[in-house]
């Protein structure tokens, strides 16, 4: 497995790397540098700011941790983190040490500290999106659970004024999956749903709320591809309707698995395109403006990006080449995400 830190503007700073035969699935950094990792198959592993290895705990746990979140002051002490993974979620003091856990038939895969509670989202019962409130001591203060007549689990989630958004996956058939994002009052109620889909299969990776209002989401799509799924993202408005719409690939399936929040009101998006480059699959990490056409960032080669089917970025604009084969990045149809279908 590898960490890697960037500069804003997604210039490779410094990496580390380890050889314990695990890969990294989720990275947190904490306020004083410190690098925790979550790495399959169920590895849990804590670095110093420098990448030299402070602790590593093979756990218990079916997964390893999927998301890590250190609690605001005055919390409960001595819990300092609480990470997720697959039927548990747990709290650990400042050192790392874990102080309780709590297992249960939940795959979580997002969550967030609050001042008085922890509230976390995934599937319940292999196929229901859930919302779960926790104290601090982990007993559980409320949970709320969608069941959308398919299979769904949410892997986004985000608190917004009044309530909470949260957004996963819709699984209809093996052919046909789309987006589901909800929105829950403050007592989990249900205040309103939509379905994002331009047809083929759309998966949802990672989102965050935008600080100008609406949410930008990440993940993959098979539709108006080259070639197996391109990398989608997506930013919708607060009703959850798409305004700009952007995926790019190549003849196999590419994944954007983060999107992120920066200080200066871009955004960044990671994830791996599965070309030829210096290995079968590539790192890329991009930023974005506020127009998905204002792209910097590093990629391996692909074929293109759309903006409403047109070239929109040639291969000499604003994207560093990192490889020989240069790209032509190009942008998608937004217009075809743009009548969602509320459920």
């Amino acid at each position: 497995g590898m960490v890697c830190r960037f500069s804003k503007d997604a210039e490779l700073l410094s990496s580390f790397g380890w050889g314990s035969g695990c890969s990294g699935d989720s990275v947190f950094e904490d306020k004083n540098g410190n690098i925790s990792v979550g790495a399959s198959p169920n590895h849990f592993l804590l670095f110093d700011s420098e990448g030299t290895s402070v602790k590593h705990v093979r756990n218990s746990y079916t997964s390893p941790p999927w998301d890590m979140t250190a609690t605001p002051d005055g919390f409960g002490s001595p819990c300092a983190y609480v990470m997720v993974g697959r039927n548990y979620i747990c709290s650990l003091d400042a050192e790392h040490n874990i102080l309780r856990h709590r297992v249960g038939n939940v795959e979580y895969k997002r969550v967030i500290a609050l001042q008085d509670k922890i509230v976390a989202s995934g599937k319940a019962d292999v196929r229901n999106g859930t919302l779960a409130a926790f104290d601090p001591q982990l007993n559980l203060i409320k949970a709320a659970t969608v069941h959308a007549g398919d299979n769904i689990g949410f892997t986004g989630l985000a608190k917004v004024d009044g309530g909470w958004v949260a957004a996963g996956t819709l699984n209809h058939t093996s052919k046909w999956k789309s987006i589901l994002m909800v929105r829950f009052d403050e007592d989990f109620n249900v205040v309103n749903k939509a379905n994002l889909s331009a047809g083929g299969q759309n998966e949802l990776y990672s989102m965050f709320a935008r600080q100008d209002g609406g949410f930008l989401l990440a993940g993959t799509t098979t539709y108006n591809t080259v070639g197996g799924g391109d990398a989608l993202i997506i930013d919708v408005d607060d009703d959850f309707t798409p305004r700009q719409a952007l995926s790019f690939g190549g003849t196999r399936d590419d994944y954007a698995y983060s999107i992120t929040r920066q200080s200066d009101g871009t955004s960044a998006v990671a994830g791996y395109l599965s070309l030829v480059g210096a290995g079968a699959t590539d790192a890329f990490l991009i930023r974005l403006r506020g127009s998905f056409a204002d792209i910097t960032g590093s990629m391996p080669k692909y074929p293109q990006v759309r903006i409403n089917g047109q070239v929109a970025v040639s291969k000499d604009a604003t994207i560093p080449l990192t490889y020989s084969n240069t790209p032509v990045v190009t942008l998608t149809d937004s217009t075809a995400w743009g009548s969602h279908q509320v459920v």
